[in-house]
């Protein structure tokens, strides 16, 4: 098993209130696709930026193919553009009036338009 991603007691921790993250742990074998599970606050989109490079972590490693592109202890910090990975944002994330309406309408359409 090839670990491509491992992350290791990250932290991250904002001016003020408890860490946003503290002492988060895994490893993502090559070719594993993972998910990230929890309640709204517990830190799943402060870990994946911290992995992106989007948040600098105030603690912790990042290794990404065996190469530390994060380590505050270390000093290392490796730019979001050079860690070669990508992150897909969500579009309509937050938005309260959003029912899934648009979504359940795209069958009918292509089926309108005879696409499959």
């Amino acid at each position: 098993m090839t670990v491509t991603l491992d992350v290791s007691d990250l932290r991250k921790q904002f001016a003020i209130g408890r860490p946003a993250i503290d002492g988060v742990s895994f490893a993502v074998p090559a070719g594993e696709i993972v998910v990230l599970l929890g309640p709204s606050g517990c830190g799943k989109t402060t870990t994946l930026r911290c992995v992106a490079g989007l948040e600098h972590p105030t603690d912790g490693c990042i290794s990404i193919a065996g190469r530390i592109v994060s380590s505050p202890a270390a000093d290392v910090f490796v730019p979001p553009r050079l860690r070669d990975l990508g992150m897909v944002f969500p579009i309509l994330c937050g938005v309260a009036a959003h029912d899934g309406a648009a979504e359940r309408g795209l069958p009918a359409q292509a089926s309108q338009n005879g696409s499959r």
